[in-house]
């Protein structure tokens, strides 16, 4: 299937802030998802957007166990996936994180 249209949409919310809402509809296309190299790439993008919820509602601790789990998920495939370099998120992510939300927040381009 192609989840391209809903991907982009999670995308949107994910640059615009709504990490929450980005999880959601994401998370729609993960359990859609039969390549277990594509459920992978969801997952750790479902991952991100959760810590990134978490460092915004100060649970720092959270934010950083899920960040862990999302770059092993995302180390672990190709690093340039659904042409998001996945590399550069998870840098931006962990500075976000670890500033606790002062940085720039990452973007999806």
């Amino acid at each position: 299937m192609d989840f391209k249209i809903e991907f982009l949409e999670g995308i949107k919310l994910f640059n615009l802030g709504k990490y929450h809402e980005c999880h959601d509809v994401i998370e729609e296309i993960w359990k859609k998802t039969e390549s277990r190299n594509d459920k992978k790439f969801y997952q750790g993008m479902i991952q991100v957007a959760v810590a990134l919820h978490l460092t915004e509602e100060k649970r720092y601790d959270g934010a950083k166990k899920v960040y862990e789990r999302a770059k092993s998920n995302l180390e672990n495939i190709n690093q340039v996936f659904y042409e998001i370099n996945q590399t550069k998120l998870l840098s931006d992510s962990k500075e976000y994180i670890d500033t606790k939300g002062k940085s720039k927040k990452p973007l999806i381009s």
